[in-house]
């Protein structure tokens, strides 16, 4: 409300109490264009999310196995 009072903020005329996206990511400070996104760009990042998940997934597996082989050796070299 204060903000409403000090004229930063401008209720839309609709019943309830609503503000318009774009006055509140510019008055956080946020650029409103970066927030806009097409339904293309949506599905490009969507399927970039699940290729990185994907990767994230084999640099995992690849990684227990480098552990698991490490574990191995060290496990030889103290019973040598």
């Amino acid at each position: 409300m204060k903000m409403e009072q000090d004229g930063r903020l401008k209720r839309l005329k609709l019943p309830g109490i609503y503000y318009s996206m774009q006055a509140i990511l510019v008055l956080e400070g946020l650029d409103p264009k970066e927030w806009v996104k097409s339904p293309f760009e949506w599905r490009r990042l969507k399927n970039e999310l699940e290729a990185t998940k994907k990767e994230l997934a084999t640099c995992r597996e690849t990684l227990n196995q480098f552990s698991a082989i490490l574990a191995k050796y060290n496990y030889e070299a103290v019973q040598k």
